[in-house]
């Protein structure tokens, strides 16, 4: 019969050549909760869609090599 199984991050399964024999949890790697809540990750993701949609918006080159200048003038502060 078939089995189906809802696997967990950090989840242990010992292989054989035959089955996947007795599963058990691992030393998590990531707080479980932090799961489920948005981070640096979602916030890169939003500024990269609202920064392309900025540079399809601006009237022109000039415009747009301007706003670069400002954006590259803010990270050259702190990096």
């Amino acid at each position: 019969s078939d089995v189906c199984s809802s696997d967990l991050l950090d989840e242990v399964f010992d292989l054989t050549a035959a089955v996947a024999a007795g599963h058990r949890r691992g030393p998590s790697r990531v707080d479980v909760e932090a799961l489920a809540r948005p981070d640096w990750h979602n916030d890169r993701t939003r500024f990269i869609l609202a920064f392309n949609e900025a540079m399809d918006c601006l009237p022109d080159d000039a415009a747009r090599e301007a706003l670069l200048r400002d954006l590259r003038g803010t990270l050259d502060k702190v990096v």
